[in-house]
């Protein structure tokens, strides 16, 4: 320590002095915080105190009820209504900046339009081969001074047109960084909007991925829609394109219904000579067969596709495909009249 400065020195001594004097001021409060006395060891214990009253055991151990079950139900919804908050923000954020970008890219576009054909109109071969100057001109002014009047105009607008073709330059590079930025947001937007449709068709149709790989979807979907005449996989292919959860869902759950197991029937009443009626006993008059089942006509079948194309059966999916799933049986059973 002989080679610090001085002052360093006091600074030193300074620090060591008042560490000292901290440790001997504690060493008293450190005794009368624990309580317990210096001298004498054998203590009297003093009736007046009262010993403290323990709490319950039971009452204390028993948390209170809380309706755990409802919370976590509440914070998975509000977690999953601020995602889609976000998402849909996000995504009318970026549509607005595609109009945007597509609005300056438009106005750029013609402004490098403009100029290029001013320029190919001063470089075209018929300006350059064209004469300006008619031969009596020539003969009348001279060659010599014609030369120099020449060469002082190319002077005078050699600049010019040095700027013109920079300014093109930089506006076909400011063109193709906007249509960089527009193909990453629309990108961008098309990644949202695929997000958002699979976590609402996931919310609608919570197996969907094991519906979508199963065969018999597939061959579900050739099937004819007996209203348009078009299969089912084209209008399934449109609602995935067009990213609408609600008509993917349908598709799912009229699938799902249709494998459903169908409900067994009521037993056929008795037939009329087996019932005890004294006109009827012994006598032997043949019995049509009842059709069981719904009729349908043409008008109702329309009708209900029509209602179902215009949403009526969003709500419940499941009586649409049961319903549709009838009137296929019903075709094959002949209970469609016209």
């Amino acid at each position: 320590m002989s080679n610090l400065p001085r002052q360093v020195k006091q600074q030193v001594e300074e620090a060591n002095r008042m560490q000292a004097e901290a440790a001997a001021t504690s060493s008293p409060d450190s005794e009368s915080q624990t309580g317990e006395p210096s001298g004498n060891a054998d203590t009297v214990p003093n009736p007046s105190i009262a010993a403290p009253v323990q709490p319950d055991a039971a009452a204390s151990s028993t948390p209170p009820a809380t309706p755990a079950a409802a919370e976590d139900f509440q914070h998975k919804y509000r977690t999953i209504q601020g995602i889609l908050s976000k998402v849909s923000g996000e995504r009318d954020r970026a549509r607005r900046e595609v109009t945007e970008l597509e609005g300056k890219v438009d106005s750029l576009s013609k402004a490098v339009q403009h100029l290029q054909s001013l320029l190919q109109q001063a470089q075209s071969p018929q300006s350059s081969s064209r004469k300006l100057v008619s031969d009596s001109e020539v003969q009348e002014f001279t060659p010599e001074l014609l030369d120099v009047v020449g060469r002082k105009a190319m002077e005078t607008l050699g600049p010019y047109l040095q700027q013109y073709q920079q300014v093109i330059q930089q506006q076909a590079a400011r063109i193709k960084e906007l249509e960089d930025n527009v193909s990453g947001v629309a990108e961008a937007t098309t990644d949202v909007r695929t997000s958002t449709f699979l976590q609402s068709l996931a919310s609608m149709v919570p197996d969907w991925e094991a519906v979508n790989f199963d065969p018999g979807f597939a061959e579900w979907l050739l099937m004819l829609n007996p209203s348009t005449g078009a299969s089912f996989k084209d209008a399934f292919d449109d609602a995935c394109e067009r990213h609408d959860a609600t008509r993917a869902a349908w598709f799912f759950n009229a699938y799902k219904a249709s494998r459903a197991p169908a409900p067994t029937p009521p037993p056929p009443p008795p037939p009329i000579s087996e019932l005890a009626s004294p006109s009827t006993q012994g006598s032997s008059i043949p019995r049509t067969p009842e059709k069981s089942g719904r009729m349908w006509s043409e008008k109702a079948i329309r009708e209900f596709y029509r209602d179902k194309s215009l949403g009526k059966y969003v709500a419940n999916p499941a009586m649409a495909a049961q319903l549709e799933q009838d009137i296929f049986k019903a075709q094959q059973e002949g209970r469609v009249t016209a």
